[in-house]
Parts: C-alpha cells; structure tokens; sequence
C-alpha cells in the first residue's frame, strides 16, 4: 500500500459519539395532589439529601467498515466509536423527622434516567411523601417538596396531628392570553404574582406557584373568605367569596388577562 493511499485512509475516517439513556416521557395520574391526599400516603417524613452518585461510561464499541477499492486505486474505510452512558442514579437520604411509616434512618432513591426522576439537590432538605420505606417509586409524580417551600403542608401535617379543625384551599392561577394567530391561551404565570385570601383574621398572601411543579395552596381554618389575585401589591382580578367547610379541600382556579 502507498504512502498516499494511507493518507487518504485516515483523512476519510470518522469517529461518532452516541449517547443513549432512557429518557422517556413523564405522566402523573394528577396534575396537583392537595396536602390531604398526599398525607393519606404511607411513608411521610423529612429527608436530606446526603449524596447523589451516577456511573460514569458503561461501555465504548469501535466498529470499522471494510476497505473500498475505487477504479483509480484508492481505498477508503469508515471508523465509528459508539459510547453507551447509563444515566441512572442513586440518592442516599437520611431521615432527619418522620410522621407516618415504619421508623427508619436512611432510604436510597434509584432513578432510571427518565422525565419522571425527581432532580434532588445533594445537602438539601424536603418533605416527602413515598408509598413505600424502600425508596422505590419517589419521582416527579410523588411531588417532594424542598423543605423552603413546604410551610402549608406542615402546619396542615401538625394540624392533623394535633386534630385541629383546617380546610384546604389549593389550586393554579392562569393568565389568559390570545397567541398570535388570535386564539384564547392559558398559562401559569411568570413574576410576582400572588394569592390573597382575607377572612375574618386578615389578609394572608402566597406566592401563585410555589415552584414550577406546584401551584398556590392554603390551609386555613374553615370559614368565608375572600380570594383575589394581585401583582406588585395591587389587584389584578376580582375578588372571589368562598365558604370552606371543616375538612373540605377547595381546588378553587384563579383566572387574569
């Protein structure tokens, strides 16, 4: 073989990375779960993120095509180097406060690389609800809520706890918009936008989404209210009057333009 048609060899051959995982489309039974239902799951408590550990490159394949001959004599051969990355992972959990469930100490959450793994942060803290003590089937669908969001859910879990009388209210608020082509959208809000429910204590004030997974939830004593929503301060919809039973769980849907 020459000198030439060596060059040419390596100057035609390629080299492909491919990266394969096991993403797949997530799809809950519910949309947005109230504190009561969650709490009726079996295993409740307070978690932190103690580590995360993912593996690195399972397996690399190299694979050449034979060698062409062309009428002029040179030959040509194709490389490609195929890469196959495992996306999964393992989130080790210590238990710092439980409500419900067997006691334990520490869990670990296996995830598969899907939509449905919930991306916890490794030294934070969350309120979670599993169905089961063995870490299996915690996901974006269970809902874990970081400990900095999980205010209403506490005081309705010490509530139950302590059987004081608290209803739920709970829900999105929209924004109502027409898309270019003129048709009618809804969407979950960007900004500072909140909740104000007002009773006979005053006004109380939530963010309209906690974070982007959650929408805006109360737990309060039952009585009538008033609920509207505001942005900077200032009312951007109309007041609604709601009557809340003792134990009712109100998805009540706030709608502005």
């Amino acid at each position: 073989m020459t000198p030439r048609l060596l060059r040419m060899i390596f100057g035609i051959g390629t080299a492909i990375l491919v990266m394969q995982s096991t993403a797949l489309a997530c799809s809950c039974a519910e949309l947005l779960t109230p504190i009561s239902r969650r709490y009726e799951i079996t295993f409740v408590f307070i978690g932190k993120v103690v580590s995360i550990d993912r593996p690195a490159v399972t397996s690399t394949t190299v694979s050449r095509s034979a060698p062409v001959t062309s009428p002029d004599g040179t030959i040509t051969a194709a490389m490609s180097v195929t890469s196959s990355i495992d996306l999964s992972k393992t989130t080790r959990i210590s238990i710092e406060k439980q409500f419900r469930g067997s006691p334990i100490t520490e869990l670990r959450v296996a995830g598969d690389g899907s939509s449905c793994d919930y991306n916890f942060v490794e030294g934070q803290s969350y309120l979670i609800y599993a169905p089961s003590s063995d870490g299996a089937r915690i996901d974006r669908c269970n809902r874990p809520v970081p400990l900095s969001y999980a205010a209403e859910d506490l005081k309705f879990i010490e509530g139950a706890i302590a059987k004081q009388p608290q209803s739920i209210l709970y829900g999105f608020a929209f924004h109502r918009i027409a898309t270019v082509d003129g048709k009618p959208e809804l969407r979950i809000p960007d900004g500072n936008i909140e909740v104000v429910v007002e009773g006979v204590n005053g006004p109380i004030r939530r963010p309209a989404t906690r974070t982007p997974e959650y929408g805006y939830e109360f737990v309060i004593p039952p009585g009538e209210y008033r609920v509207w929503l505001e942005r900077d301060g200032r009312p951007i919809n109309s007041p609604q009057a709601i009557k809340l039973q003792n134990g009712e769980t109100r998805n009540q849907s706030l709608f502005f333009d």
